[in-house]
């Protein structure tokens, strides 16, 4: 009767296991793991066949290597399985300990997260492990990286799964190799060279019973599609991991338009939809991805994106997502989480020229030089300006209206404005008609107010002059912070 250790010994040692070790290395060169290989880890352990097959490999190398440093394996009980579940942590404990590997179990009820959550039980599932991941390797500073288990079968699904759902050029990139601190060197092997291997040196492994289930449609694209496809083309996992190869490729073009232009965005609240016009379809379609997912943790549906890209030549819509609306508000995006109004300032991006505050009785005026025009009190009643230093433009201007908190530095003193508007009996109803120019490092000029100190022209500089005009038309009537007879404006 052989041990457990013998059997691992000779399989290592054999002809057969040569062929899954190359296919493995090939895989962590190809995508610079081999690093991440040699150093403290962790391993997402099921205790199924590719987690086995995955620290055979990984302790293999390091035996090879003489490598000494931690490597650690997480196992998730999602508490679907009740008796089954628990046999496969004891089991996943055992498998470590014969080649020495630290075990760390996690206990997680999904079908209660899943429930409490509203999320599927799949989606909760993966959830809850990943969760489980980034708890423990976050308290265990040497560890660095996370190597999990997807394999050459697993990619094939998941390109299918995203085809039937219409996905783009990243969809078909497939499983990433590599992503953040995870990574996946068993992408070039298949599932059933895994369990052949494991089998043909009685390695033991966890069976889960609900992959026999088509009730997961993951599962049913195995069972059911998946031979066809070897009926057509045996070798078609290796095919579909060339298109996830060359679709990668194709996506790092995409990307490397994208992330420009989502820098330009930042992680700011709200930006100006000129950022966002001129991109090409499937470059946009990346950037509005990222931009939804960052601000409300899902991904948009392609008509959503499809929506938002129709609409990009006007300043003025609103698409409704699943969690939030993305809402244009006269050239000024933003995002609003479903239930809650956001509190965003709505705001007014100011350029050269002629700037007609809509749904106001304002125009801002942007001129630089020195040749400015005058404005007949026949078309506007009333008229303020504020000269600058004429380099501020550059940046970039908007009008908003004040929010809690406003207030800069100007006349030597940092000024409050809720405070000035009450010591000059500015009347409420007044405040929140007062424009505000920014720029973007704040308030610069509050209509009526000082401007922002160190913001005047200097010697030899063009001059920034911004003239606000109001006039008799309708809409929201619009003030200056100083007192005059509104009568007139």
């Amino acid at each position: 009767m052989y041990s457990l250790t013998d059997k691992i010994k000779a399989l290592y040692s054999s002809e057969e296991m040569k062929p899954i070790y190359k296919a493995f290395l090939d895989t962590a060169g190809k995508h610079d793991m081999l690093g991440a290989m040699s150093g403290a880890a962790a391993i997402g352990f099921s205790g199924g066949p590719d987690s086995v097959m995955l620290l055979l490999l990984l302790n293999k190398y390091r035996l090879e290597h003489n490598i000494n440093a931690p490597l650690l394996a997480i196992h998730v009980n999602h508490c679907i399985r009740g008796a089954s579940a628990d046999s496969d942590a004891e089991l996943s404990r055992s498998l470590c300990g014969a080649l020495g590997v630290e075990t760390e179990v996690v206990i997680v009820n999904v079908p209660q997260m899943a429930s409490e959550s509203g999320m599927g039980i799949e989606e909760a599932a993966r959830k809850a492990r990943y969760s489980a991941f980034e708890n423990i390797i976050s308290g265990r500073k040497s560890i660095s990286a996370v190597f999990l288990a997807h394999n050459a079968t697993d990619n094939v699904e998941t390109v299918i799964l995203n085809m039937l759902r219409g996905s783009g050029v990243k969809g078909m990139c497939g499983i990433p190799p590599v992503r953040d601190v995870y990574y996946r060197p068993l992408l070039g092997i298949e599932k059933c060279a895994i369990i052949s291997l494991l089998d043909a040196f009685c390695i033991p492994y966890a069976k889960d019973e609900t992959n026999e289930s088509d009730d997961y449609t993951r599962n049913y694209v195995r069972h059911n599609i998946l031979p066809h496809l070897g009926a057509v083309n045996p070798s078609y996992a290796a095919s579909v991991t060339r298109l996830s190869d060359n679709m990668r490729s194709a996506y790092s073009l995409v990307t490397s338009q994208s992330l420009p232009a989502l820098s330009l965005i930042g992680d700011a609240p709200r930006f100006s939809v000129k950022h966002l016009r001129g991109l090409h379809s499937a470059v946009f379609a990346d950037v509005i991805s990222r931009l939804v997912y960052n601000r409300t943790g899902v991904f948009p549906d392609e008509a959503h994106v499809k929506s938002i890209e129709a609409h990009i030549d006007g300043d003025n819509f609103s698409v409704s997502l699943s969690r939030a609306s993305f809402v244009c508000q006269r050239g000024i995006c933003f995002f609003e989480l479903n239930g809650k109004k956001s509190d965003e300032n709505v705001i007014f991006e100011l350029k050269p020229g002629e700037n007609k505050i809509q749904g106001t009785n304002a125009t801002v005026f942007l001129e630089i030089g020195g040749d400015f025009m005058e404005f007949s009190p026949n078309i506007y009643n009333y008229s303020i300006y504020a000269d600058l230093n004429g380099g501020i433009i550059d940046s970039g201007l908007y009008l908003r209206f004040r929010k809690e908190g406003d207030s800069y530095r100007y006349g030597g003193l940092t000024r409050k404005l809720k405070k000035v508007f009450n010591d000059r009996e500015i009347p409420p109803y007044m405040r929140d008609g007062i424009p505000v120019i920014c720029d973007k490092d704040g308030i610069l000029w509050v209509v009526g107010l000082g401007m922002r100190d160190g913001a005047g022209p200097q010697s030899g500089d063009n001059i920034l002059r911004i003239t606000v005009l109001f006039d008799d038309s309708e809409g929201k009537r619009l003030y200056t912070a100083r007192k005059f007879n509104d009568e007139n404006i």
